[in-house]
């Protein structure tokens, strides 16, 4: 493998360093203008699917009502919420005050990663604690070479 590491690769015998090549520099040149960076990209006039769905949200649906589809689902959302679907009330929460955050914490509420040190300090000094970390460990590295003995005979 140490051989390939120092291997030439433009066949003059110099060794470059990674991104220092000829050939990689070639490429490294800014596109002229007007010239496109994705020649077959989307082509123009592509509708994405958001875009689409705000164009048929914003529509009318019907004169009566005069109300948009938007509005019109937003009612609905708000009535199954009232009825007590968990799921709207849940969904209509977050969309007006967002996400609650996912906060790691502990069994006493703190956060899980402060004193992190110290929770290692204690099971290295503690025998019984220390051996379990090293089974649970050896279990866990035969779990893992179990399922990649399963990939490898599966290709």
């Amino acid at each position: 493998m140490s051989k390939l590491k120092n291997k030439s690769l433009s066949g003059n015998g110099k060794v470059e360093k990674r991104g220092r090549h000829p050939n990689s520099l070639k490429n490294l040149k800014p596109f002229k203008p007007g010239q496109s960076g994705n020649p077959g990209g989307m082509v123009k006039g592509t509708v994405n699917l958001s875009s689409l769905l705000q164009k048929l949200l914003a529509e009318e649906t019907d004169n009566k009502t005069r109300k948009t589809i938007a509005e019109a689902l937003a009612a609905k959302m708000i009535s199954q919420a009232l009825k007590g679907s968990f799921p709207q009330q849940n969904l209509i929460v977050n969309r007006i005050d967002g996400n609650v955050p996912l906060r790691i914490a502990g069994a006493d509420g703190d956060n899980l990663l402060a004193g992190t040190q110290e929770s290692i300090e204690k099971i290295f000094s503690n025998p019984k604690a220390m051996e379990l970390a090293i089974k649970l460990s050896n279990c866990l590295n035969e779990d893992k070479k179990k399922d990649n003995g399963n990939t490898a005979t599966s290709k």
